[in-house]
């Protein structure tokens, strides 16, 4: 991205995150809407606020979302909900593994519902939720499912909870 782009982009961001009032946002950090170690992990395997699924291993230092291994899936989703109308979130991610292009890929959700692993193979499911969800996912999609070779790929994506994902496109 050329340096102008770049001023031209975080001027509208500058501009978009000061608001109709002419005012930076207050900002309050929402402990329960995070997880960070040390010590994240309780005695009884919990993490505080948060709940996790699947092939998920939650250990001191955060929470892996799936091992590894060949076809595992895992999430993790807060159990409270966020009443805030305007908000930020701030996420740091490790994506390891074993040298080779691997997995679908995983998102960030922003919705009304909890998720699904999808162990029903009618139930379909989009990165860990429902196929009809009501709000937004940040999909990081790593696996070229319609052979056009445009992976990896990140997009953001809303849903009303009327529509089905094209999980081929």
């Amino acid at each position: 991205m050329s340096s102008a782009m770049f001023s031209f982009c975080t001027l509208v961001l500058l501009l978009v995150s000061l608001g109709v009032n002419g005012q930076a946002p207050k900002r309050r950090f929402e402990y329960k809407m995070s997880f960070k170690g040390p010590h994240l992990v309780q005695r009884d395997n919990s993490v505080p606020f948060w709940e996790y699924f699947g092939d998920a291993l939650a250990g001191d230092e955060g929470i892996r979302i799936t091992p590894s291994l060949r076809s595992k899936k895992g999430s993790v989703w807060s159990k409270n909900k966020l009443d805030s109308t305007g908000w930020e979130v701030e996420a740091g991610l490790r994506i390891t593994g074993r040298g080779r292009v691997g997995a679908d890929g995983m998102a960030i959700w922003f919705t009304e519902g909890r998720g699904s692993m999808g162990d029903d193979p009618n139930n379909l499911v989009v990165f860990g939720a429902a196929d009809r969800w009501n709000g937004l996912g940040i999909f990081l999609d790593s696996f070229d499912n319609d052979g056009q070779h445009n992976n990896p790929y990140m997009m953001a994506v809303t849903n009303d909870g009327s529509r089905s994902f094209d999980h081929q496109r």
